[in-house]
């Protein structure tokens, strides 16, 4: 049997009706290989913003660590003052020196008598905290100051401004932040001088 010739137009029928296949495989593999490429360039671009955001990281990390450090300091000299530990160390050191100034220190103590502000002075400059007013002190406060004192020790209830008042505790800060207001008592007319 032997086969027929076919005409060149056939054959180019035949294979363009198999091209359309073919051409279809090309575009889809084009079309896969830009994807990949989008996929790979998105990939790319979010490693890029993740080392970013890592370096950034990495340079506020000291600064984190600094402030984690810093509140918990602050939570600890909060409890301390809170307890009046804060006030029973300035009140010691204030009494002992006005022993020494007087001469009223009992022998025992006079080689000792500088390490009580000593120790105040340490722990105020390792906590980085100051009293806010001293004990004893008096003032005038006017109705603008009124949330910058503690009226829990006045009993009376009934304040008219300006006051006189005089400090019962120091208050205490960190930097320019009040954390424990100074408490204050009206004082008395005859107490005024």
């Amino acid at each position: 049997m032997a086969r027929r010739k076919r005409s060149k137009t056939e054959k180019a029928k035949k294979s363009s009706k198999r091209r359309p296949g073919a051409v279809a495989a090309a575009k889809s593999d084009k079309e896969a290989a830009r994807h990949l490429d989008a996929v790979v360039d998105g990939f790319e671009r979010a490693v890029d913003g993740l080392q970013s955001n890592v370096e950034q990281l990495r340079d506020a990390l000291p600064e984190l660590v600094a402030l984690g450090v810093r509140r918990d300091r602050m939570q600890r000299i909060k409890v301390l003052a809170d307890d009046g530990i804060l006030h029973s160390l300035h009140r010691l050191a204030t009494a002992i020196d006005d022993c020494s100034v007087t001469g009223g220190l009992p022998a025992s103590l006079v080689p000792l008598q500088r390490s009580a502000r000593m120790a105040l002075d340490h722990f105020c400059r390792t906590f980085e905290v100051q009293a806010v007013w001293q004990p004893g002190e008096s003032r005038t406060v006017t109705h603008e100051q009124i949330k910058d004192f503690d009226w829990s020790a006045d009993p009376s209830g009934e304040i008219s401004f300006p006051a006189e008042v005089e400090i019962l505790r120091s208050g205490w800060k960190a930097g320019d932040e009040v954390f424990v207001l100074p408490a204050v008592g009206r004082r008395s007319r005859g107490a005024s001088a």
